[in-house]
């Protein structure tokens, strides 16, 4: 397999994630709302992780990418989160995941998806 062919597929996976890695951090912030802490706490390191996994994807990608996406978008966001995490400061985490973050990984499913679908014509 090529590696044009191999980072279209990778696209196609990212494409697939974003969803449910805003679905995730929803429920996080939702685990957050309602005092749930071990267990928002848990799953924030599991999306950290799947945060990870998407920026490195992305960078991967870019060379196939039509409409770029631009993991420096979130630093600062990132930065929030981490701040807001090691103040257990839980408004301010749930502020960071639902008004900021996830509104960034719906402006980029949205540039993966229009990328994605040029492929397929």
């Amino acid at each position: 397999m090529d590696v044009k062919k191999e980072q279209q597929e990778a696209l196609q996976s990212v494409f697939e994630y974003i969803p449910k890695l805003i679905a995730g951090l929803k429920g996080i912030a939702e685990k957050y709302h309602i005092g749930d802490e071990e267990s928002a706490n848990k799953e924030m390191v599991e999306a950290v992780e799947g945060l990870n996994w998407l920026f490195e994807a992305l960078s991967l990608t870019a060379e196939v990418q039509i409409e770029k996406v631009s993991v420096a978008e979130m630093k600062e966001q990132l930065e929030e989160l981490v701040d807001a995490f090691e103040n257990n400061d839980y408004i301010a985490l749930c502020d960071v995941i639902e008004y900021e973050i996830v509104e960034t990984l719906e402006k980029w499913f949205v540039k993966v998806a229009r990328n994605f679908s040029e492929y397929k014509h």
